[in-house]
């Protein structure tokens, strides 16, 4: 089974497609971070596109990640969307992804 999660974002992604890999350790405020170390690595692809919102008053771009998690590490998503400014967009948990 493929799964894919998609994330809304302010921010222009670093790169429009690719993949992420690192270590993921606990920062000093209990926090998860990607390291640059591959020896147990998170893997994720993703991509990215520009899409417009639909309201005339609100003419911000937003930009559409679409997440596939390669290896199935805890919090692998959020991390990734973090280090790639792909914060996702939600009104009630500013962590929570759509699955699709």
């Amino acid at each position: 089974m493929c799964r894919y999660y998609v994330a809304l974002s302010e921010h222009k992604p670093k790169k429009k497609m690719g993949t992420v890999k690192g270590d993921m350790t606990r920062s000093r405020r209990a926090s998860w971070m990607l390291q640059r170390t591959t020896a147990n690595p998170a893997v994720t692809r993703l991509a990215s596109v520009a899409v417009r919102s639909d309201d005339a008053a609100d003419p911000r771009k937003l930009w559409m990640f679409v997440l596939k998690p390669q290896t199935g590490k805890t919090h692998q998503l959020r991390v990734v969307s973090a280090r790639e400014d792909a914060h996702p967009r939600s009104p009630c948990s500013p962590c929570a992804l759509s699955k699709v």
